[in-house]
């Protein structure tokens, strides 16, 4: 069954939506096809969409010189931090900065996205 490499890209570009799952909904959808044409393997899937992305993913290399750049922002994803003593298990932002030139990463789970609480953040990044 061919697979529509299209739907499979804008799917992927969505929040927690994993390459797996749209293999298995693409592979339900063969379930009904009409013609009963065979669903391609998870494998074969995979790789048949990694050339697909080549042609498609027009991507620009940026070079930042050492020191010059970092971004920050909150991922967008709340994870959920669980109390050790009382088992609460409360959700939390999650604030990510990146060095520009060499990628390294701090990350650091916050309550809230208050000023105060991005300015510790902040110094805590440059510390």
């Amino acid at each position: 069954m061919p697979i529509d490499h299209a739907w499979v890209h804008r799917e992927m570009r969505k929040k927690g939506v994993p390459l797996q799952l749209l293999w298995v909904e693409y592979r339900e959808a063969s379930l009904s096809d009409p013609q009963q044409l065979r669903p391609y393997q998870y494998s074969q899937f995979c790789e048949r969409h990694a050339k697909f992305r080549e042609q498609v993913d027009a991507s620009m290399r940026q070079e930042h010189r050492a020191g010059e750049k970092t971004f920050v922002d909150y991922s967008g994803m709340k994870p959920m931090l669980a109390d050790r003593e009382t088992g609460e298990v409360i959700e939390v932002e999650l604030f990510v900065a990146v060095l520009g030139a060499s990628n390294y990463t701090y990350a650091k789970a916050t309550l809230t996205q208050q000023r105060d609480v991005f300015i510790a953040s902040m110094a805590r990044t440059f510390e």
